[in-house]
């Protein structure tokens, strides 16, 4: 056998047994059903269909992922809580969005947090400056309200800094709350200075970014480096007839992770004086502004609340058109009391006096008046009736009266309906006036004429008064 056709021997047969062994291999490696077919069958493997498919275990991608409709990711908890990408935008806990990032609740870092651009949280304006203004009807109506004066020279790299919370209620939703700059070049104008969203520092719709939410906005100062920063002011330009509320605070001027300035950031503002106004019919800064929801510690107006008092107020307390209610008994000769505290002691001990002191308004009540003003301190005592009762004076004509209608023939026809033609007809007769609870003189009218024959010669009347009647008299 020569040495070629032994090669080729050995050649084929290392290949059939390399065909064996990879038979043997698979044959191996399968694992036949538990059961016969149709049961059980094999869960159908990801595809490109459009019937909606459950993972139960793990997915691990290694390359790139790409959802074009919504993406929701719950992490365990209830649907919409977690983080939620809808229309471009971010939610984390909100399943609506405002924003490009939406957050409900609080964002915490454990190294500093960049602001680079707009971030947006929900949550309540306490502890802010709070500018409302009130705009007329006229062209181009606006406020700018000076709040600092810190003299202050700009440098590179300087940026303005503050964040912003717009009232629901502004007219017609606008929110124009911005800020602005009295440089020692061209006034601070014209220097287009813009936030980390392109819009306009000193006019331009923020309702996007800051109504009902904190909206922080950072404002590059490269434009303005080298000139004085003279005045600041709390700006209002919508240019529209309206009443309009925005919340400031955190307002500051930083170069990098520095604060170079810090222009407000709680108490009063250092200067308090409208700058400029067009068609402000008003404006104000100060107060606070409470958009909701309640205090569990102790409260504290215009001094630090002391721990016996849930409410401690330094200064005057307006309630204006509501009532107090829940006032406790007094112990203390400054507490405050209530109506029923007042009517009890009035009832039980007599009460102060009424005018001219003759009766006081315990016994008013017993007989069954009210006690009700008078023109001087002392209270007077009304009566349901047409007099005072036994005992009683009236005061002054403090009354209420209604209308009576008088005819002056007391034999008329119809009381005696056979009268003789032309006799026994009332010729002569009149209607009072009236008037409800006040100091008017009872009304009167005149009446009077020749009587007529009806079974009896009706007497010559003339000159008669009509009273009106009296319902209600004011007695001492």
């Amino acid at each position: 056998m020569s040495k070629s056709i032994f090669s080729k021997k050995l050649a084929l047969s290392l290949g059939v047994l390399a065909v064996i062994f990879s038979i043997n291999y698979l044959v191996m490696a399968w694992t036949e059903p538990g059961a016969l077919p149709p049961t059980p069958n094999v869960p159908a493997p990801i595809n490109v269909g459009t019937s909606t498919q459950t993972k139960q275990g793990d997915l691990n991608i290694m390359g790139n992922f790409s959802v074009n409709k919504i993406f929701e990711a719950d992490g365990g908890g209830a649907v919409g809580t977690g983080l939620n990408v809808i229309g471009g935008k971010v939610g984390i806990g909100t399943i609506t969005p405002g924003a490009k990032l939406d957050v409900i609740g609080d964002i915490a870092s454990a190294n500093n947090f960049d602001w680079n651009k707009q971030a947006t949280a929900n949550g309540n304006p306490e502890g802010g400056l709070l500018f409302t203004t009130t705009h007329s009807s006229g062209a181009n109506p606006y406020t700018y309200y000076e709040i600092s004066a810190p003299n202050y020279a700009i440098a590179s790299g300087d940026y303005l800094e503050y964040e912003v919370y717009c009232g629901l209620s502004n007219s017609g939703g606008i929110c124009d709350a911005g800020t602005e700059l009295d440089l020692s070049v061209n006034s601070g104008r014209g220097l287009g200075l813009a936030d980390q969203n392109g819009i306009l520092n000193h006019a331009g719709d923020i309702s996007l970014f800051a109504k009902g939410r904190w909206y922080h906005r950072k404002v590059s100062l490269a434009s303005a480096a080298g000139a004085t920063l003279n005045t600041f002011d709390l700006v209002e330009e919508s240019n529209t007839a309206g009443s309009y509320a925005a919340v400031y605070r955190k307002i500051i001027i930083t170069n990098g992770s520095a604060i170079k300035l810090v222009i407000w950031n709680g108490g009063s503002p250092s200067v308090n004086a409208v700058n400029y106004a067009n068609f402000a019919s008003s404006y104000s800064v100060g107060g606070s502004y409470f958009a909701g929801g309640y205090f569990t510690g102790n409260v504290g107006i215009g001094k630090v609340p002391s721990a016996a008092y849930k409410l401690d107020v330094n200064g005057m307390i307006n309630v204006n058109t509501n009532k107090i209610t829940g006032v406790a008994t007094p112990t203390a000769a400054t507490d405050a009391v209530n109506k029923a505290y007042i009517d009890n002691q009035l009832l039980s001990g007599g009460g102060p006096g009424l005018v001219s002191y003759e009766h006081n308004q315990g016994e008013c009540v017993a007989a069954g008046g009210t006690i009700v003003p008078s023109n001087v301190s002392f209270p007077q005592c009304q009566f349901n009736l047409a007099a005072c009762p036994s005992g009683w004076t009236p005061y002054k004509n403090y009354s209420e009266t209604v209308i009576k209608n008088c005819g002056h023939c007391s034999c008329d026809c119809g009381t005696y309906p056979n009268c003789w033609p032309g006799y026994g007809v009332v010729d002569g007769s009149c209607t009072t006036t009236s008037h409800t609870w006040n100091n008017i003189a009872q009304e009167t009218c005149a009446y009077g004429g020749i009587g007529g024959q009806c079974n009896q010669w009706c007497m010559q009347v003339l000159n008669l008064t009509c009273y009106a009647t009296i319902v209600k008299i004011g007695c001492y």
